[in-house]
């Protein structure tokens, strides 16, 4: 939602009528102010997804319509191709009067007197003229004019440029961060991005890959969309579902009787209790009091009663698909189908369960209506719809277009799962129109920035000043956006030992300046810098083309120098790398253990854990017949829930906490920068019940291996060449297990994904023995025997083997 003062809200509900002026700079540099000229009433803007499912990992791009009177034929001379426009909504919030002084009057209008019979005097301060304005944005004039006595345009962002091809000079493999902010370099757009998730390591980069697919597949990851701010720096704009509260109001039917939409129950002395933060206020009403962290937007201005589905959405899973393979998280019901080609293999279940956990729960519903104009409400609002019996509903809103002055059109759009970014791009590109190449010389970061600076200074409004005074005599002074410091959104404040910047209304200043000489800022564009010492997470050189020659990344934990430029015995590093990549890139022999791939937790009836107990897992990673855990690099990635630490000698994640009913670690093991498999470990608490009375001792079913490591040397033999499997069972407490007969399902792997079925018991049994071997036989379909009478046979391309115990009598439990 658009931050403005409190006078223009309540102007604006009392049908007060904004108007517009733009900015117009042309082509060849012509800049021209409009505001007259302006036909406001076919004038429109655009804030849409676009999508017929409920938009994740989409890129908005915005649109304005400006039509422009041309009945003197005063814009012939004007090319509007290409040309950018700055809109601006405007309000006149007061008028500038005099200090007035007159007698206080009563109800008779006969001036009230004081003790010695005088008038009371009452003095009205002097007022100003005060416009408040509304930052549109920047667009694009990107369809050719047409002239005539009205000229008519649409116009969009700067994220019309992400329909270009992605180019770029990064030397992969990189984190997906570092794509995007590279890209928003190549593009000239600014950004705001910090990415929760932006550690995701890229390979490698789909053919003809788009720069809006780019950041559309990293929203995703973290539960957002992509879309420029009115200042046209990137952000990603997430669903955020953590405030939103039930509706917990009364309503009173025609009878008089008044119901509690969330429930009350009555106490032995005849009390009611509504659910929900309802007190008895000072004058004896019941109210009911709203959290002040929900600030999500009341819809209610509604020429008719808006369109609502008649049942709640509720997203159970999330199924994640590359251009092979596919994860699913969550549960069957309301599935969000996304699909990220940017996400390799070994990383579809932990992006998966990310985004899961911060969206699966969600409930809302379908909406689509016409408001009361307000243009405040963008894309990517929490908001509350309410119908006209006052109904509430959560309503996110995917959709927001309006003309000015007129009617507001909103929508929350989730017909169906979501198939993928590529649907999305298809529809909303219609609007989209490709813009001309323009040829023009390069500016480095800095010079970008400077420019921006420079734009930003010329349009931005002023500031108003707040001074607090101390006990010690000093004052602390603010500088805010707005007329109160109550309904600012940045804040600048003066202390005496430093200064700091608020983005939020002054919840939290991130950034700031130490009077000793310490800075705190998000990105730093200088001329030069020169330092005793630069710690840094990431470093980045490049030569007068772009070309990267250098690159140090925290994420990848890589030094990169350009190969080309590193010569070994007369031939390039990558020339000589090439083989070696080769030979590793086509390995399949390595394999991947847990010492503990799940572990239940016992706890209470509210999930208490009075004690923590022992939950860990160590990882094992196999190359062939060699141990090369302590060759390999490891990524740690957990849910919220989990708390925990890895330990970097040993190997070991273990859990100290777990703040939800289920939680997991996935675990990814990197050999020689090529081969990765991820792991999880998988944790749940096992909650206790009512006390009741002592039942049977129960019985625990395990299966035994022979061994649990196969070696395999470099002439592709397998040892040891069987592995036998046996199973028990235990009863109760008691320390003797009994051999149990039940039916065996052996399967292999010859790349840790897909499965197949071996062996499967025809009969009962308690032990199976499983050959890693084909054997060879004859025509007659006898085995084939050496000269020493030893059976002949292959070896398959096993890495890893798994036995299934079922009961006894069939394979289904």
């Amino acid at each position: 939602m658009i931050n403005v003062s409190d006078t223009f809200k309540q102007k604006l509900q009392d049908g007060e009528r904004v108007w517009q002026e733009v900015e117009i700079t042309f082509p060849d540099g012509t800049v021209k102010t409009v505001k007259n000229e302006i036909m406001g009433e076919n004038c429109t803007f655009s804030d849409c997804a676009e999508s017929s499912s409920f938009p994740i990992g989409c890129v908005v791009c915005k649109s304005m319509t400006l039509e422009l009177d041309n009945t003197s034929d005063q814009w012939k001379n004007y090319n509007f191709y290409m040309a950018k426009v700055h809109a601006y909504l405007k309000m006149q919030t007061s008028v500038a009067s005099p200090a007035v002084t007159d007698e206080l009057l009563n109800e008779n209008y006969d001036p009230i007197l004081d003790q010695s019979g005088g008038a009371i005097l009452e003095t009205k301060a002097a007022t100003e003229d005060r416009v408040e304005t509304i930052d549109k944005g920047i667009y694009t004039i990107t369809t050719p004019e047409q002239y005539g006595e009205i000229l008519s345009f649409t116009a969009l962002d700067d994220m019309y440029k992400t329909n270009a091809t992605y180019i770029s000079h990064l030397v992969l493999p990189q984190s997906i961060e570092t794509l995007v902010r590279d890209a928003c370099e190549a593009l000239g757009i600014p950004s705001e991005v910090s990415m929760a998730h932006g550690n995701l390591i890229v390979s490698e980069i789909p053919e003809n890959m788009t720069f809006r697919q780019l950041f559309g597949w990293a929203a995703m990851l973290e539960t957002a969309n992509a879309r420029l701010d009115s200042r046209g720096y990137l952000r990603f704009i997430r669903w955020d579902f953590s405030n939103i509260q039930e509706d917990y109001n009364a309503v009173v039917d025609d009878d008089g009787n008044v119901t509690f939409k969330g429930g009350a129950s009555i106490d032995s002395e005849n009390f009611i209790s509504p659910v929900g933060n309802w007190t008895i206020d000072n004058d004896g009403f019941l109210t009911l009091i709203e959290s002040a962290a929900d600030t999500s937007e009341k819809l209610k201005d509604f020429f008719e009663s808006p369109t609502v589905s008649s049942d709640d959405i509720v997203i159970t899973g999330i199924k994640l698909k590359n251009k092979e393979n596919e994860a699913m998280y969550g549960s069957a019901g309301y599935v969000l189908e996304l699909e990220n080609d940017l996400v390799n293999d070994v990383d579809l279940d932990t992006v998966a369960a990310q985004i899961g956990d911060s969206i699966i729960g969600a409930k809302f519903r379908n909406m689509s209506g016409e408001l009361v104009y307000n243009p405040l409400i963008e894309f990517g609002d929490m908001a509350y719809t309410y119908d006209r019996k006052w109904n509430r509903y959560i309503t996110p809103l995917t959709d927001v277009s309006c003309s000015v002055n007129g009617k507001t059109t909103v929508k929350t759009q989730a017909d169906d799962p979501i198939r993928g970014q590529s649907k999305f791009q298809s529809e909303s590109t219609k609007a989209i129109v490709e813009a001309r190449r323009l040829v023009k010389k390069e500016q480095s970061a800095r010079e970008k920035a400077v420019k921006k600076l420079e734009e930003t200074l010329k349009n931005s409004s002023g500031l108003y000043e707040t001074s607090v005074a101390q006990e010690d005599g000093s004052t602390i002074t603010y500088l805010h956006d707005k007329p109160t410091l109550a309904e600012s959104k940045n804040v600048i404040k003066f202390t005496a030992e430093a200064i700091g910047v608020s983005n939020d209304g002054g919840k939290t200043y991130p950034y700031g300046f130490f009077l000793t000489g310490d800075l705190i800022a998000k990105i730093l564009y200088a001329h030069g810098i020169n330092a005793d010492y630069i710690d840094t997470g990431a470093l980045i050189v490049r030569d007068s083309d772009g070309n990267i020659i250098f690159q140090v990344d925290m994420d990848t934990k890589k030094v990169i120098i350009s190969g080309d430029n590193v010569v070994i015995g007369g031939s390039s590093l990558p020339d000589k790398l090439t083989k070696m990549d080769n030979n590793i890139a086509s390995a399949k022999n390595m394999t991947f253990q847990l010492s503990n791939d799940m572990q239940t937790i016992t706890s209470d009836a509210d999930g208490n854990i009075p004690v923590f107990p022992t939950v860990a897992t160590t990882a094992k990673v196999m190359y062939g017949s060699s141990d090369i855990t302590n060759d390999c690099s490891f990524t740690v990635t957990k849910s919220d829930s989990v708390t925990g630490s890895w330990d970097v000698d040993t190997h070991t994640y273990t859990v100290t906490g777990l703040s939800a009913d289920n939680g997991w670690i996935d675990i990814r093991a990197t050999y020689l920068s090529n081969l990765s498999v991820t792991k999880r470990f998988t944790i749940s608490k096992q909650k206790k019940g009512e006390d009741g009375k002592d039942g049977e001792p129960g019985r625990t079913y395990m299966v035994e291996p022979s061994c649990n490591v196969l070696k395999r040397g470099s002439d592709k033999t397998i040892s040891p060449n069987f592995i036998t499997f046996k199973a028990y069972y235990r009863d109760g407490k008691s320390a003797t297990r009994v051999p149990y007969k039940g039916r065996f399902v052996v399967e292999e792997t010859a790349d840790g994904n897909t499965w197949n079925t071996i062996y499967t018991s025809s009969t009962d049994e308690d032990t199976v023995t499983h050959y890693l071997y084909s054997i060879l036989t004859n025509g007659s379909g006898q085995t084939v025997a050496s000269s020493t009478g030893s059976t002949v046979g292959i070896p398959r391309d096993v890495t890893n083997v798994r036995c299934k115990l079922y009961a006894s009598g069939g394979t289904t439990t």
